[in-house]
């Protein structure tokens, strides 16, 4: 099977793969929210027999070290330093965030919406990073994937509310806003990765919904983004 995707090859270092598929109108929900999809996606990107370890994704601040394939279940992020294993996460207007040390030899790979932007899972993964693989946060460098924007994700005042002012804003028709990319970008800088060594996708969900998929553009029936992020062997 072979699945369109996007690859950030002029972005990530080399030896870091980082990839997500664009939608696929052909297949049904059940199927791209499953591991198999998640499989044969990576295995689209050439990576014929390497092992896929996924999220459970439960809007959790939990991040997990992996060194093996499977489904993590009740965790919205994962990390591993073994080489040639995939790590992959699925989305439909959900950040998600890739991660990667080359002097430590480390990847992560977050699924961060609200919920999860709220708890700072973000810090979390970097603090795994740091505690179980030796990184230091200069050496950190993260991509802020395809996403719901500032100007189409509206929420209500209790979840604004949460977060700070560079976060959310209320909108000319009265209605609050959030930005993701904005929430999750200051926590990277708190956490005290370089501000050069953040790059972000401007891609919209919601306004690319012709390529992309989005729970809000869409509905509960849309499918699945995967986004992939692995060390070449």
């Amino acid at each position: 099977m072979v699945v369109t995707h996007f690859r950030y090859d002029g972005i990530c270092p080399p030896g870091i793969v980082a990839a997500f598929s664009l939608k696929s109108f052909w297949l049904d929900r059940q199927y791209l929210e499953s591991m198999q999809f998640r499989r044969e996606f990576v295995h689209s990107l050439g990576f014929d027999h390497n092992p896929v370890a996924t999220a459970g994704q439960i809007h959790s601040s939990k991040v997990l070290a992996v060194d093996r394939g499977g489904y993590y279940a009740g965790a919205d992020g994962i990390a591993t330093n073994r080489p040639g294993l995939f790590l992959a996460v699925v989305t439909a207007d959900c950040l998600p965030v890739f991660m990667w040390d080359m002097h430590a030899g480390c990847i992560a790979l977050i699924h961060a919406g609200w919920r999860g932007s709220d708890a700072q899972i973000v810090k979390q993964g970097i603090a795994l990073m740091v505690a179980q693989y030796g990184s230091i946060a200069q050496d950190i460098g993260a991509l802020l994937g395809p996403s719901i924007c500032a100007g189409c994700y509206e929420v209500g005042l209790e979840v604004a509310e949460k977060f700070e002012a560079g976060d959310s804003a209320k909108g000319s028709n009265g209605h609050f806003y959030l930005d993701l990319r904005a929430a999750n970008r200051r926590q990277l800088l708190e956490s005290g990765i370089l501000p050069e060594n953040i790059a972000t996708d401007p891609l919209c969900t919601r306004c690319r919904s012709d390529i992309l998929c989005s729970y809000r553009a869409e509905g509960a029936h849309v499918g699945r983004l995967v986004a992939a992020l692995g060390i070449k062997e």
